[in-house]
């Protein structure tokens, strides 16, 4: 039993601090090679925690801030982060679940409305391009959300700012990642029942690694610049102070 809990709790490998920092698809390799181990414990802890249905966006979330200590290199024990990250999340989380659910459910049932109304005439086509771009861009807005909620816990309005302009700003990597995921999936269901391990040992984690590997920076990034503009407006919103000759004047 021993060398089960050494194991367990042993630290990983880490990165060379005098080496530079790798980037891209190195950058996730050598992630997933250093972390995997925990990537397994943090797919079995999500799918548990996930159970009751209405926890699945905490533990989503709690996964993204266990993901993130991994990709940053800091000491990471899925196991507690995950248990102290649910906890603080679960309320935010579960709001933030809903705006996003209400505005996906919003594009999807345009984009089958005017998908269906586009077979019957072409004047159609357009809304249904407007509408499905809609989706798409939701679709990225919830995943840098998501990922602004778990690691930094911004306040809303600085939050959905920031995952707005994240969007515009570098949308292409999301994709990927996206894509990556539906990939997965599809691989999963089409070697089904052989691959049923896949899902319970690694589908859940090492997705979410791969979106937080493809938002992380770009949040963080985005959320400054939101913070810096709104101290500026607040700013020109406070009046100069007076002087006494100007006010006797």
């Amino acid at each position: 039993m021993k060398w089960w809990l050494n194991l367990y709790f042993a630290e990983g490998p880490g990165i060379a601090k005098d080496l530079p920092r790798a980037t891209g698809l190195r950058l996730v390799w050598q992630t997933i090679a250093r972390e995997w181990w925990n990537l397994i414990i943090l797919n079995v802890v999500f799918i548990t925690a996930s159970l009751p249905i209405v926890t699945i966006p905490a533990a989503y979330a709690a996964m993204v801030r266990v993901t993130a200590t991994m990709v940053e290199d800091e000491p990471c024990e899925p196991w507690r982060d995950f248990r102290e990250a649910f906890i603080t999340l679960l309320l935010p989380s579960l709001s933030l679940s809903l705006l996003c659910a209400a505005m996906v459910g919003l594009g999807a049932a345009a984009t089958r409305a005017y998908a269906q109304a586009a077979t019957e005439s072409l004047a159609f086509a357009v809304p249904l391009a407007i509408a499905a771009a809609f989706l798409g861009l939701v679709t990225l807005f919830t995943t840098f959300a998501f990922t602004l909620l778990a690691t930094q816990r911004p306040l809303l309005p600085h939050l959905l700012k920031a995952a707005a302009i994240a969007v515009l700003v570098r949308p292409l990597p999301v994709l990927a990642a996206l894509g990556a995921n539906a990939a997965l999936w599809v691989f999963h269901i089409a070697a089904y029942p052989s691959t049923i391990l896949l899902a319970v040992l690694v589908n859940f984690s090492f997705g979410t690694l791969l979106i937080t590997f493809a938002t992380l920076a770009t949040a963080q990034a985005s959320l400054a610049y939101a913070r810096s503009r709104n101290e500026e407006e607040r700013i020109k919103t406070i009046p100069p102070i007076q002087t006494g000759a100007t006010a006797s004047n």
